[in-house]
């Protein structure tokens, strides 16, 4: 798993696929955290990655500052956005 300039990629069992986002985090059932960038949200997105979950708009401060940053088995991942109050803030995203 890894970023390219447009987006992210998964090197598995030989096979590259390409992702619409920046990878952060891969759990054990192949389901991907991403980030976009353009947008300022992270999505989950789960094989063979042609839709993705968005966790939603938090508040931020800065544009562009919500990013998951662990995915577990579960799907429940977590993160860290910049809110208004006291930047940056701990997220936790369960479905």
């Amino acid at each position: 798993m890894g970023n390219r300039r447009a987006g992210g990629y998964l090197y598995s069992g030989g096979v590259v696929t390409a992702l619409p986002m920046d990878a952060l985090d891969i759990n054990n059932n192949g389901e991907i955290a991403m980030y976009s960038t353009t947008i300022g949200d992270s999505y989950i997105s789960f094989p063979p990655y042609t839709t993705q979950t968005d966790m939603g708009a938090l508040q931020a401060c800065l544009a562009g500052a919500n990013a998951a940053t662990g995915l577990n088995d579960s799907g429940v991942a977590v993160g860290i956005a910049n809110a208004p109050t006291s930047c940056p803030q701990p997220f936790i995203f369960n479905g």
